[in-house]
């Protein structure tokens, strides 16, 4: 039974009904208290008890009356009590917030890890820095930022000791695991190295590092629109490895190395399928499978990092451990005197009396020669490897004739062997050629002589074959030199499959080349991967007749400065003569304007050695004498150099033709920067003009007492100084010579320092 309570208020008192309908007047003034029943919901009394204490006012008023509302109680604090609960209250927020400020700051340190106090990773963002404390400031030699392509994936499980100093391991599940080891040092040299290694969980997502490039940077592969230093150039991502630079892929050399100006190195493992990307603000590198000529699963970026003193010093330490150098020199008989190549002047219609009157007429324009190259066009079909009888109908007879003259033959070679050769079903037959990785058949690919196939190097047979076709070239012919062309992985299948497994598909380019050096010292090559360590004499050809940086003559500085870095200092470089090509039946070959074929001569004659593509007299009587002048400086004040630094280069692997930052490496005002200007060696800066219809420039000489052979002036340089406007003349080259300072001197002399 339901419980109810009353609450009241004092109310007037009008007349009432009662409850059997009859009007009832009060008799009294006293005011009527109004009762409300209301639910009870506590513990209930006993019935009877209950009704007892409600039954006299049920009967005596109206459930009708509303009750009064209750009246507040207002709480009366003392000031005491008052200024102590607020207090309490300062003292916990005071609380509260130190224990969140200690939280977040510990939070943060959980997530910044240091290694060997010079490397320091973000684990939540995941940058990366390389970085030099002193006196409380920190200088940021390198910055990054790893794991580019992973999706949100919270913070990774440390697989590391927590309080290791020099091994931090990392693992993202759904990504992959980042292990940065500290990997040594060198004391002597103040270098110390780290790994960064990367291990995909999947390859679902590439693996992807991006590091900005601050200061200068060089290195790195040779590309078309070749620029020093690399960080104002940009390559969208592509595989890293030797390809068709006239598509838009990497050259025909490449190398896995990068150098800062800030004495920061970067080398990347030869086993990752590895792609590169460069924008002038940042170098991207990724490793991935899928869609590029690597074959494999779950892919790894394994790298080294390795911060110097200088940058001159971690260059020297990176490559000796990056590399091998040549156990001995190529053969100086390559260096001394100019090269010449039948492809200007003939292309591919050359024939025996062709190569026989170009030879008489070198010598009958009293030039000298180190040998000379039977270009394009030799062949009875691409791939025979024999001489075309019609074209050469006795070519033994030529190379004797050509050796009484006094010239040496190079027969050029390349790995293709068309569809239309005689020996192209000697290599179907017995699986000699390389395969596509989609349906396992010899790959027919396009070059710029026709479509055929490339010979697997990789395959012991294949190579014999190969071999012994060159083996009978020398034997019945008698021709001692090749001259290697062709193997960039750009010309071969585009998922090249080889009979050997390899991690990097350019291995096919080293297992190519060493073939044609069996028969000696004089071997010459235009491709390139990781084969600094083969005595070979680097051929740069395929320069376009063009004033510009689009494979022009303003490319060809940077391009010999970026392969002596990479420890290729035995540079030769061809003079003139484009080729269109691309175009299987297309003989045509272009020759340089005058003015530009006499300043690209200029730049070769001061390089190790030189080659004539064109010839001088294609143009005028001019043009000839100015490149007899030339050829002698090479072969009198040039060589001798030559000869001596390229025994050091056997030792040390330093480049020949040095940029001007060699001896001024902290000059990042002008000498990291110039692009038109060289050295050779430590003592000679030359400053050819690269511009056409230049007849003045601004050359820049670094500290040191330079003596001009030319205009017997000596400049004595403090810091580093300009020379404004000096001549160029058509045909003259200004270059410098470093001297002591003598005891007394009749020579002009001027003293600089400006800036």
């Amino acid at each position: 039974m339901a419980t109810w309570i009353r609450a009241g208020r004092a109310v007037s008192r009008p007349p009432v009904r009662s409850i059997d309908g009859r009007v009832a007047i009060p008799t009294s003034n006293k005011p009527l208290v109004a009762i409300e029943l209301i639910p009870d919901d506590r513990p209930q009394f006993h019935d009877s008890l209950k009704d007892r204490l409600l039954s006299p006012f049920l009967d005596s008023f109206n459930h009708d009356i509303v009750p009064p509302p209750p009246k507040k109680k207002v709480e009366i604090i003392k000031p005491k009590e008052y200024r102590l609960k607020t207090l309490l209250v300062f003292l916990f927020v005071i609380i509260v917030g130190g224990v969140t400020v200690v939280w977040l700051q510990y939070d943060r340190k959980m997530y910044q890890v240091e290694i060997a106090m010079k490397i320091v990773f973000s684990e939540d963002k995941r940058t990366f820095k390389i970085v030099d404390r002193e006196n409380d400031t920190e200088d940021i030699r390198l910055k990054g930022k790893l794991g580019v392509t992973m999706p949100y994936l919270g913070l990774p499980k440390t697989c590391s000791d927590r309080d290791s100093k020099l091994h931090l391991s990392l693992l993202w599940r759904k990504y992959g695991q980042l292990d940065i080891k500290y990997s040594g040092h060198d004391i002597s040299k103040d270098i110390s190295c780290f790994r960064v290694s990367w291990t995909a969980v999947s390859d679902e997502y590439p693996l992807m590092d991006c590091y900005d490039l601050s200061g200068h940077w060089y290195g790195g592969a040779i590309i078309p629109n070749q620029l020093w230093p690399m960080d104002r150039q940009n390559h969208s991502l592509e595989p890293y490895l030797t390809g068709n630079m006239f598509d838009g892929e990497y050259g025909s050399v490449v190398e896995r190395y990068w150098l800062s100006s800030k004495g920061i190195s970067l080398t990347v493992d030869e086993d990752v399928p590895l792609s590169v990307s460069f924008d002038g603000d940042k170098l991207c590198l990724s490793a991935a499978y899928r869609d590029t000529p690597y074959r494999g699963h779950k892919p790894s970026l394994n790298y080294e990092l390795c911060r110097g003193k200088d940058m001159l010093g971690v260059h020297r330490f990176t490559l000796a451990n990056m590399t091998r150098f040549a156990a001995h020199v190529p053969a100086m008989s390559l260096f001394r005197y100019p090269a010449w190549s039948t492809w200007g002047r003939f292309g591919t219609n050359v024939t025996q009396a062709d190569v026989v009157d170009l030879a008489e007429t070198i010598k009958a324009r009293g030039f000298r020669n180190s040998y000379l190259v039977l270009h394009d066009g030799w062949e009875n079909r691409y791939g025979d490897l024999k001489f075309n009888a019609i074209k050469f109908p006795n070519a033994t007879a030529m190379v004797d004739e050509l050796r009484r003259i006094g010239f040496n033959l190079t027969l050029w070679i390349h790995p293709f062997v068309n569809t239309d050769s005689v020996e192209f079903h000697t290599g179907i037959v017995n699986d000699y050629y390389v395969k596509t990785s989609l349906d396992k058949l010899p790959g027919i690919v396009s070059w710029w002589r026709g479509k055929g196939c490339v010979r697997d190097f990789t395959n012991p047979a294949a190579a014999k074959w190969f071999y012994n076709s060159l083996e009978r070239i020398v034997n019945e012919n008698g021709v001692r030199i090749f001259r290697v062309a062709g193997g960039e992985i750009g010309w071969l299948p585009k998922k090249p499959m080889f009979y050997a497994n390899l991690s990097n598909p350019d291995s096919f380019v080293e297992k190519y080349i060493a073939l044609a050096l069996k028969w000696g010292d004089q071997t010459q090559v235009s491709v390139g991967a990781h084969t600094q360590h083969l005595p070979l004499l680097m051929n740069i050809e395929g320069k376009q007749n063009n004033w510009g940086s689009q494979n022009g003559l303003k490319t060809i500085i940077p391009t010999v400065l970026t392969l002596g870095l990479h420890g290729y200092p035995y540079l030769s470089l061809q003079v003139g003569s484009s080729a269109i090509r691309n175009t299987a039946n297309d003989s045509k070959v272009t020759i340089p304007p005058e003015e530009l074929y006499v300043r690209w001569l200029g730049i070769a004659v001061f390089l190790p050695a030189f080659e004539f593509s064109t010839l001088p007299w294609q143009y005028n009587d001019s043009v000839v004498v100015i490149a007899k002048k030339l050829a002698k400086l090479h072969e009198d004040f040039v060589f001798p150099i030559v000869k001596r630094l390229a025994e050091h280069a056997s030792v040390t692997g330093d480049p020949i033709i040095r940029p001007m930052w060699w001896t001024a490496q902290h000059d990042d005002r002008y000498a990291q920067v110039i692009d038109d200007q060289f050295m050779l060696g430590d003592d000679v800066i030359v400053a050819p003009s690269v511009n056409k219809g230049e007849r003045r420039r601004d050359v820049y000489l670094t500290a040191g007492r330079w003596k001009s052979p030319e205009h017997a002036a000596i400049y004595t340089i403090k810091r580093g100084a300009w020379l404004r406007n000096y001549p160029v003349p058509l045909g003259s080259v200004p270059y410098f010579v470093r001297e002591k300072p003598p005891k007394e001197s009749k020579d002009f002399k001027y003293s600089l320092s400006n800036d």
